[in-house]
């Protein structure tokens, strides 16, 4: 199940940024790294006891990509054993492109960080996740995700303008375990509906 480190967007900051994580075993698991997320991760802990990260990118606005980078340095240069790309960076190749240039000029060298495209499928932790593109900003490739296990099946829109009709349609067929529905870039608990 997921755990929300911030559901504030980038407009209600005292919330933090959009965000969500697990983990599995000794790897963290999250859906973005927006502007507050890395301070967040570091004040309450969450990366105690974790070697490997994961991060799986919805688009690229600053409340869902801006500490990726103080993520992808400190993994680097603080997680043990040190001077080893520990974190990954998950998305589908147009998401993954932009993200690659953007740490680029952030700094971010080519051996500090691992890049894995998405198909039609990946893997994140324990689900295979599936992309589903969404309109959000016209600017910027944006997605939401499918999320299956042996154990549930979810989905998780991004900031999505509205859901697409398939997803739709599969919701309202009662195939989903738990869905999240980010709106305007606020979740609340009304907007997050899980069996």
């Amino acid at each position: 199940m997921l755990t929300f480190i911030g559901c504030g967007s980038a407009f209600h900051t005292e919330l933090g940024n959009n965000g969500a994580f697990f983990k599995a075993d000794n790897e963290l698991c999250m859906i973005d790294c927006g502007s507050a997320t890395f301070h967040r991760l570091i004040d309450y802990q969450v990366l105690n006891r974790v070697n490997q990260i994961t991060v799986l990118m919805t688009h690229l606005h600053p409340d869902h990509i801006g500490s990726l980078g103080d993520l992808i340095f400190y993994s680097y240069f603080k997680m043990a054993p040190t001077f080893e790309a520990k974190l990954t960076v998950l998305a589908p190749e147009d998401v993954l492109v932009e993200a690659k240039s953007l740490m680029k000029k952030m700094g971010v060298e080519d051996q500090q960080v691992n890049w894995l495209e998405i198909g039609e499928v990946g893997i994140f932790g324990p689900y295979d996740v599936t992309p589903v593109r969404v309109s959000h900003a016209d600017q910027l490739n944006c997605y939401g995700y499918e999320l299956r296990s042996t154990k549930e099946y979810m989905y998780y829109s991004g900031d999505a303008n509205q859901i697409p009709q398939p997803i739709l349609q599969k919701l309202l067929n009662n195939e989903y375990d738990c869905f999240f529905k980010i709106h305007l870039g606020l979740i609340t608990r009304e907007m997050c509906t899980c069996r």
